[in-house]
């Protein structure tokens, strides 16, 4: 009989079943919240299949290298994409934000030409990016003047420092990189619980648990972990997320808590796809022309915090139902062909795996945004450089 494989592409179905469970259960606990729709549960579902569907076409059209001009063009489309999204973000002119974003862009191009050339990247690169992600977490914050787990109010100003991005980017496949090629399980289980006590100082949840997921997807696709002690990190995952949602937002206790935010995502969700029928209502604008969507989607439905509205959300506000379908469709074929990079033990590609799969089960609850985006077009743009 051949092994269960928790961690394939498709386990992301799982973990959004998962999550509609606790909606449900959300919404028989508090009854504040406003009642699911059969028609919202049931798109949910038929997205899902199209997200099935996309990897079972990556098994069929593997991504491959594509010539240079076609990968100018993209390089092109995303610098003037995000010179948008840095001139509303730190409040500058769109031209300098243009010249800013093509340097690094470029010189990320250069640089990624240079890693794909060996055959096996070397140890001390991925050793190099964890002490230079850590220099940008130590500059975000001196920053913002202090530590955020420690003095919750600061977190709101961690992701408006320009160190932060390259502090999450660098970090994040350092630890991956190097997790990759430990060989004691021993190893393994401390670089893990380090990189996630290391992040956990910015009080951040998601990147917390994007940390601890990428890790242990990780350690149990390079067979460090197994069916049964994977479940040790995944409970840990929970707790941390349980534990620190109270400690940051004290409204109820740490189960209910849970309980409530997936009920209210889930109602969010719902409100999204009802007024984005049948075309959207940003139109591109969502995450072009808002630093910050979840604070805009809270403007837009008139609530005083930011807003969480699934996966599906960001997706369903640009261009509607179809955009979102056509959303989850594209994911499914990116994590296809990821995954199939990992087992062929790519160069430099395989650390992609762990990261991109452990960002969407985050998304589910969260919803995805022009800065997390970026991890899925540094994949392509490696992959259509190999």
């Amino acid at each position: 009989m051949k092994k269960l494989d928790l961690f394939r592409p498709e386990s992301f179905i799982a973990f959004y079943l998962l999550f509609l469970i606790l909606a449900g259960a959300g919404f028989l606990y508090w009854k504040n919240l406003t009642s699911p729709t059969i028609f919202g549960v049931v798109f949910a579902l038929i997205s899902l299949a199209f997200f099935y569907l996309g990897v079972r076409l990556s098994k069929k059209f593997k991504l491959k290298k594509l010539r240079g001009r076609w990968v100018t063009l993209f390089l092109a489309a995303l610098t003037v994409y995000y010179s948008f999204a840095f001139a509303k973000f730190f409040y500058t002119h769109w031209i300098p934000a243009f010249i800013i974003i093509m340097v690094i862009l470029w010189f990320f191009l250069f640089f990624v030409r240079k890693l794909l050339a060996y055959d096996k990247i070397p140890t001390k690169f991925y050793t190099g990016l964890i002490y230079a992600g850590l220099a940008f977490l130590a500059l975000t914050f001196m920053q913002i003047g202090g530590i955020p787990l420690l003095k919750p109010s600061l977190r709101l100003l961690v992701d408006q420092s320009w160190s932060w991005g390259g502090a999450i980017f660098c970090l994040l496949f350092g630890y991956i990189g190097l997790l990759l090629r430990q060989k004691k399980r021993m190893h393994v289980y401390a670089l893990i619980i380090a990189a996630t006590a290391v992040i956990a100082l910015t009080g951040f949840r998601i990147v917390i648990l994007l940390f601890l997921l990428s890790g242990t997807i990780a350690a149990y696709k390079n067979k460090k972990l197994d069916n049964k002690t994977v479940v040790v990190p995944l409970i840990v995952a929970l707790l941390f997320i349980l534990f620190l949602g109270y400690y940051i937002s004290p409204i109820a206790d740490p189960g209910s808590l849970l309980l409530w935010r997936a009920g209210s995502t889930h109602s969010v969700y719902e409100q999204v796809l009802e007024k984005s029928m049948p075309f959207g209502v940003e139109h591109g604008q969502f995450m072009m022309h808002h630093a910050r969507p979840r604070d805009h989607l809270a403007n837009f439905l008139g609530a005083e915090n930011s807003l969480t509205s699934t996966m599906l959300g960001p997706a369903l506000m640009e261009f509607g139902p179809l955009f979102a379908l056509a959303w989850m469709l594209f994911l499914g074929f990116i994590l296809g062909n990821a995954h199939n990079s990992f087992e062929k033990k790519e160069s430099l590609l395989k650390i992609f795996y762990p990261v991109l799969l452990a960002l969407s089960i985050v998304w589910i609850e969260t919803g995805f945004d022009q800065y997390m985006l970026w991890f899925v077009w540094t994949y392509l743009l490696a992959r259509w450089l190999k």
